[in-house]
């Protein structure tokens, strides 16, 4: 029954934990929630706090999540204990001896620092702000637990799937495609656009036939509506098979291939995959907070973040004089934080294990030998801007940061088209840097270069006219 309480117990208490780590100021009527009592009254009931003989999924569960938050209660209480003058200081001056939760008196005093500093002797500023520093660390500890936590069930969701490539049914018939022939990749919004827009979609085909071009996608198109409405989803297939005649770039025979398949045999095997993707693209939305709150000089809106968006040659730029430097400074000690070596050092550490380096990216030259390899870096190119949010959105949009997993995927399959068409500015910058970088020379369009192209060609004089 232990096990059960517990398993019971960590899920509540994780999920307050995650209304903490969105806004601590929800402390106060956490404490007095429903939710708060019934973990208080469950935890009393158990026998035996510690981890069952056979370590079950409850027991570990229930260990993981009360150890990381006492490891904040205890960092929050070992700030108050080492600043104890300071704290009684401040109570004296703010009125806030009745506070007697450590937690909620280590927020009420840090939560205004600027207001606190006025107020209070300027003798005791600098002991303040190392007061607030100690506090902002527990709770980052905190947060970053969390947000590990959090991925770590990601990756539990993913392995549990991991029979699904035996699973799957794939049914690719190679498709022929001539050098000379010009290729256009489709991204999900702009076939979106064409199902709301006829239009514009008998615009393409009329181009399409005249030219005699090739319109393709890759199976991530399919992924990209399937999370749409489903009202409308065989409407948006029958738009994705006009345009593309079920045309993909896919993995097939150790290459990236032109390939044909049934569209509704995708949409299968896309929908037999929906829970590993969910857990992916959720993945990668507690990454990007894990590293806002972890790497805060990397942080949206950070220096160098904004530097990287202005101007991301700068950036790289003044990472340079780096690379051939020591990393550790001359007396064998860390840089100073926040230092151009120190930064230079975290990004490095960042891409051990990946298949760039960062001396590769500040020179903007990187090789590859076969398609995979291609695939692999721009995968990993796409997480070293995502580690430094060049061209990332915004936080406060959770959905968008989980589709941003499939513009990846598109990046990775529409290097052998010579367009890529998206509607999607993000995309098409990081896109164009990528490639750059990669030294492919797929060019990006959005709807309107596109139209223009179409007007291009039908104002040409018919030969023979």
């Amino acid at each position: 029954m232990d096990c059960l309480s517990k398993h019971s117990l960590s899920y509540i208490f994780k999920s307050i934990i995650g209304d903490l780590v969105e806004d601590f100021s929800n402390y106060c009527s956490v404490r007095e929630s429903d939710e708060w009592k019934l973990i208080l009254k469950l935890d009393a009931s158990l026998e035996n706090h510690m981890v069952c003989e056979d370590q079950c999924l409850g027991c570990l569960e229930y260990g993981i999540v009360v150890q990381y938050y006492n490891n904040f209660a205890s960092g929050l209480i070992d700030a108050n204990s080492k600043s104890q003058a300071l704290v009684s200081k401040l109570c004296e001056v703010f009125a806030l001896a009745e506070v007697d939760d450590p937690i909620l008196l280590a927020f009420e005093l840090t939560s205004a620092p600027s207001y606190v500093t006025k107020k209070i002797p300027v003798e005791l500023v600098d002991d303040y702000e190392c007061y607030v520093s100690s506090v902002s660390s527990a709770f980052a500890g905190l947060s970053l637990s969390y947000y590990n936590h959090k991925m770590m069930e990601c990756n539990d969701t993913i392995l549990s799937h991991s029979d699904l490539e035996q699973r799957q049914v794939v049914e690719y018939t190679p498709v022929e495609h001539e050098q000379s022939q010009v290729v256009f990749y489709l991204d999900q919004n702009f076939v979106s656009q064409c199902v709301n827009n006829p239009n514009l979609k008998k615009q393409l085909r009329n181009y399409q036939n005249r030219k005699k071009c090739m319109v393709i996608c890759s199976p991530y198109l399919i992924e990209d509506g399937i999370k749409m409405n489903q009202v409308r989803f065989g409407e948006y297939l029958e738009a994705v098979v006009e345009m593309t005649g079920g045309v993909m770039l896919a993995k097939h025979n150790n290459a990236l291939s032109f390939v044909q398949e049934d569209i509704k045999q995708t949409a299968r095997r896309v929908a037999l995959w929906t829970p590993v993707t969910r857990a992916a693209e959720n993945h990668k939305f507690y990454k990007s907070l894990y590293n806002q709150c972890g790497f805060p000089q990397f942080a949206r809106n950070s220096p160098l973040s904004r530097m990287a968006n202005d101007n991301i040659d700068a950036f790289l730029q003044y990472l340079r004089p780096h690379m051939d430097v020591d990393i550790f400074s001359d007396d064998g000690k860390d840089p100073e934080p926040n230092s151009a070596v120190a930064n230079f050092r975290i990004l490095n550490a960042t891409l051990l294990q990946k298949s760039v380096d960062l001396g590769e990216i500040i020179e903007r030259k990187i090789s590859a030998d076969d398609d995979f390899e291609i695939m692999e870096k721009i995968e990993h190119l796409c997480e070293f801007l995502d580690y430094i949010n060049y061209k990332t959105e915004s936080l406060s949009d959770i959905k968008k940061i989980r589709s941003s997993l499939q513009d990846a995927e598109h990046l990775k399959h529409a290097w052998k088209a010579d367009y890529i068409v998206t509607n999607d500015a993000r995309l098409r910058t990081r896109g164009k840097l990528i490639y750059s970088m990669l030294g492919l020379k797929t060019e990006f369009l959005d709807e309107s270069e596109l139209k223009a192209k179409f007007i291009e060609e039908f104002r040409r004089v018919p030969s023979g006219a």
